[in-house]
């Protein structure tokens, strides 16, 4: 039988390989998230002021932003979320979307305030903490 043992660059190499791969795992998923969050929510509280300055027209352009933003990240947002969660998430945007252009502010207040816990708790859930990993 032939013994093969690993050279101390190969050995290495692994290493640095494994490191890179496990820096990726848990700091890319958590910055496109984060970025995202941020987006939608800025938006969204964006909307919520403009739905109280009486500004429909701002308040249509934030919420076609978020509305396109989410639709756009839907298989992103797939990845960290139940799907129920993501296909909800959507829905309330279009929805929120179809209410603002009725000029419904009882209604819309109520899902703005849905869309923005659903992201802040998608946010909350993806920080990387210590913690997570006992």
């Amino acid at each position: 039988m032939v013994n093969y043992k690993p050279s101390a660059r190969s050995s290495v190499i692994a290493a640095v390989a494994a490191a890179a791969i496990l820096l990726v795992i848990f700091i890319f998923p958590n910055m496109i998230v984060k970025d995202l969050s941020e987006k939608v929510s800025a938006k969204t509280r964006s909307t919520i002021e403009a739905l109280y300055a009486k500004d429909w027209d701002m308040a249509n352009t934030d919420m076609e932003f978020v509305a396109n933003t989410l639709a756009e990240n839907e298989h992103t947002l797939m990845l960290f979320m139940d799907h129920r969660l993501v296909d909800e998430l959507i829905a309330a945007a279009r929805g929120c979307l179809h209410l603002v252009r009725k000029h419904d502010s009882a209604q819309v207040f109520v899902e703005l305030e849905f869309i923005i816990n659903r992201i802040e708790y998608l946010a909350e859930t993806e920080k990387f903490m210590w913690g997570n990993l006992l």
